[in-house]
């Protein structure tokens, strides 16, 4: 149910999507969901948690990888994000400030909790690579980077900017890594710090 109730919300928004078409999409009757769900907002509950869940369960696995070098588990964790943010359509980020504000705000608090934690150790393990330059102030450069996802990427200023999520994302990344990279880690992400996806578009699967 959940990941039927995530593709029909990340393509057509939260509004637009309806219990009747939840229900006709998983062959079952509307009554079976209210089983399970309290309503529409209680499935995007859920949606949020999984997709939330999912994402650190993938930092945390690449993070742990041993096998894969530090160019390698950066790379995948951008084209991650990346291709987080490519498959949520603009009018989901619309509806959410309209109709759920209370859950992007408990989106917002969860992603700078984790954001702070796995860029704080891409950071580090950056330096020891000596990929990222050792005079930073880790701190700050955490506060800078997260206070830049918050500002350029929520639901007002993906909307007032007409730009997509991942394409904001992806300036971000690449000017901001620009100014952490040592000369020997700027030629080995010359060709990773693009982490645009084209989105997926209305009625595509």
């Amino acid at each position: 149910m959940i990941e039927t109730a995530r593709e029909l919300f990340f393509r057509s928004g939260f509004s637009r999507v309806t219990m009747d078409d939840l229900a006709a999409r998983l062959g079952v009757g509307k009554a079976t969901l209210y089983k399970v769900f309290s309503g529409k907002e209680d499935v995007l509950v859920a949606v949020v948690q999984r997709v939330v869940s999912e994402t650190v369960g993938r930092f945390e696995y690449v993070m742990a990888d041993s096998t894969a070098g530090f160019v390698e588990r950066i790379s995948f964790v951008l084209q991650t994000i990346g291709t987080l943010f490519a498959s949520i359509s603009p009018l989901l980020f619309e509806d959410m400030r309209r109709y759920a504000p209370h859950i992007w705000e408990a989106i917002n608090t969860v992603r700078h909790d984790i954001a702070r934690t796995n860029f704080e150790k891409l950071l580090r393990g950056g330096i020891q690579a000596g990929v990222f330059r050792d005079d930073l102030d880790i701190d700050l450069v955490l506060d800078m980077f997260i206070s830049q996802i918050e500002r350029h990427i929520n639901p007002d200023a993906i909307l007032r900017s007409g730009r997509s999520a991942s394409d904001t994302l992806a300036t971000i990344i690449r000017v901001f890594f620009q100014g952490l990279l040592t000369e020997p880690g700027r030629s080995k992400f010359s060709d990773r710090l693009d982490v645009r996806i084209p989105p997926l578009k209305e009625g595509q699967a």
